[in-house]
């Protein structure tokens, strides 16, 4: 990133009652040339056209037009839509958004289905099993779903992301149930 792409967005309202934002003290360019969405210009504090437009120029100052077309809806509900009547904001902490909100888009698309690492020499299913103390035929019972599609999945080798969701929540459940019995047995020996 260039330098000049380091500093903080301010926003406040002057004296006439309208919105000012600045980036380093100097005016911050709406973007109009690159996403004209608002006709009033660029507001915050709510989720309209005017936040969203703030929020594609915050975004394209730090990052590039790619990805302030991406994630100018998101930023917008989640940073812009919140902002007072003044505010600061580091372009240090747009990076650092936009690289979680990457992460959280690259991981539902790999989530969608976990496919078996090759290097390794049990599948999927088998590896659930295991760690559950469980058959396939139980994982099933389970997960309330046909034994036949358990079984495809380890043949397949692979699993959708709410059936590992499931597992991942059942073995929470697991962990929870024997932790609660062993401080009963403690609360037993101490009693």
């Amino acid at each position: 990133m260039p330098r000049r792409n380091i500093g903080t967005f301010k926003g406040y309202i002057d004296e006439n009652g309208e919105k000012i934002v600045t980036f380093n003290d100097e005016a911050l360019d709406p973007r109009f040339d690159l996403f004209n969405y608002s006709r009033v210009g660029i507001d915050w504090g709510y989720s309209g056209s005017g936040a969203l437009q703030l929020s594609f120029a915050i975004l394209v100052k730090i990052v590039g037009e790619i990805d302030a077309k991406t994630f100018r809806t998101q930023f917008s509900r989640e940073i812009v839509s919140h902002f007072e009547r003044s505010w600061e904001l580091s372009s240090k902490a747009v990076k650092k958004w936009v690289a979680n909100a990457k992460g959280e888009m690259q991981s539902e698309e790999s989530d969608l289905y976990m496919p078996q690492p090759a290097n390794s020499s049990i599948n999927v299913v088998k590896r659930a099993c295991a760690e559950l103390n469980i058959t396939q035929k139980r994982l099933a019972e389970i997960l309330e779903v046909p034994e036949g599609t358990v079984s495809s999945w380890a043949v397949r080798d692979e699993l959708p992301r709410l059936a590992k969701k499931a597992i991942e929540f059942y073995i929470q459940k697991q962990q929870s149930e024997r932790i609660v019995s062993q401080f009963r047995d403690l609360i037993a020996l101490v009693s």
